[in-house]
């Protein structure tokens, strides 16, 4: 179907709730009248997609781990000059007489990051910021930013992550199309050639450049914390990370700009995710103990993909969720491949109240990837206890988790 403009299936989803259509493609409104098809009544396609979410992604959208971590997106976006970035990026298209900037939000997720691009002030024009006695700079760069809008297009598996982005974005950047797939889904029929075969990433550029094709790619595509999600390695196969960063680039336009941002090995992510497998993942003997629990994760090895249960599916591979990749794959993946990028580590703290008992385990039930431990469980064992609370501060009021993240630019 063609494209559904995201401000009508936003009103749609007002008003009862909206469908999903086969990988690649965008999202529409239901095709019956939404008085008879309330929200809680979701469509079968749409249940179904977000129960194919593997678990460790859906845990990242509850409320609580989304609210922990707003503070890591704020200081990414800090850490980051996106106002002379993406003014750049608006500068060039003014150039060629467009005003508008084409994005793709890879993984979406909640829309932490737009949301925290948005509330950061960076985007605002040069007499909002006067208004809002915030920087403002003269700089032909940085003005040119007034002259275009940003058209984000979200990206993400989960009907329920592009509906939770969707209400992240404020001018100016606009919402664009709401899109229910992976990236190498979306790749792949973004770049299926009416003869059905799919053009590489030197056979679209040839054809951007000569003028043919359809599709010209993205001025901005971005992926923030998305790679630590997707499986490495040659047993990965199309779901891996090999085919993600080939279908990031495909998406690009040539001289477009490309951000990858992804925790390093030593950040607390990496680190509890690993220490956390081993304690009570497959092999371990909380997971033994737990044969014949309803409750034990039906994937081979115990632990759930969420419906996956492919070699790539996320943090599993041959049947165990051993699976993290870090920065450090990522920039090594990118290298064998010849791709010329920039990295900068930024280290930083993430701080979560020692009082609020319910963010603390939605926390660390998605830094895990699992949901199966409860936190009392975590701080009663040995290992994970003591690493906690090595993280607490003096005064106890607080955990200050260290992370280190990689910003990749292309």
């Amino acid at each position: 179907p063609a494209p559904t403009s995201a401000r009508a299936i936003a009103a749609a989803n007002t008003a009862g709730v909206v469908r999903a259509t086969a990988p690649g493609q965008s999202w529409a409104p239901p095709a019956t009248d939404p008085a008879t098809n309330p929200r809680t009544n979701q469509p079968a396609a749409e249940a179904a997609a977000d129960a194919a979410v593997p678990r460790a992604d859906r845990l990242r959208l509850h409320p609580e781990y989304v609210a922990a971590t707003a503070d890591d997106y704020a200081h990414l976006v800090r850490s980051h000059d996106w106002r002379r970035t993406l003014g750049a990026v608006a500068e060039e298209a003014s150039r060629r007489g467009r005003s508008e900037v084409s994005v793709l939000d890879v993984g979406c997720g909640a829309g932490a990051f737009t949301a925290a691009l948005a509330a950061s002030g960076a985007l605002l024009h040069d007499d909002e910021r006067r208004r809002g006695s915030l920087l403002h700079d003269d700089d032909e760069t940085v003005r040119s930013q007034s002259e275009c809008s940003f058209r984000v297009d979200l990206l993400d598996p989960s009907p329920r992550a592009l509906r939770a982005a969707a209400e992240s974005l404020v001018p100016p950047l606009a919402l664009g199309e709401l899109r229910c797939a992976s990236v190498q889904d979306f790749a792949r029929a973004t770049l299926l050639r009416d003869d059905g075969a799919t053009l590489t990433n030197d056979d679209a550029n040839d054809e951007r450049r000569a003028g043919s094709g359809s599709f010209r790619g993205y001025d901005v595509v971005w992926a923030v914390h998305t790679p630590s999600h997707v499986p490495c390695g040659l047993n990965a196969g199309a779901a891996g990370l090999a085919s993600f960063l080939r279908s990031f680039r495909d998406l690009l336009r040539p001289g477009g700009f490309g951000f990858i941002a992804a925790p390093t090995a030593d950040s607390h992510y990496a680190r509890f995710h690993a220490m956390y497998t081993r304690e009570f993942g497959p092999g371990s003997g909380f997971d033994a103990a737990r044969v014949g629990d309803p409750s034990r994760r039906a994937a081979a090895g115990g632990f759930d993909t969420g419906g996956d249960r492919s070699a790539g599916a996320s943090y599993v591979r041959n049947g165990r969720n051993d699976q993290y990749t870090s920065a450090e794959h990522v920039a090594a993946a990118l290298a064998a491949r010849g791709v010329a990028f920039n990295r900068v580590d930024v280290a930083h703290v993430t701080r979560v109240s020692a009082s609020d008992g319910a963010r603390l385990e939605a926390y660390l039930r998605g830094c895990a990837g699992d949901d199966a431990v409860s936190l009392d469980t975590m701080l009663a064992n040995a290992r994970i206890g003591a690493y906690l609370a090595s993280c607490r501060s003096a005064d106890g009021s607080h955990y200050a988790f260290p992370q280190k993240t990689a910003h990749m630019t292309l």
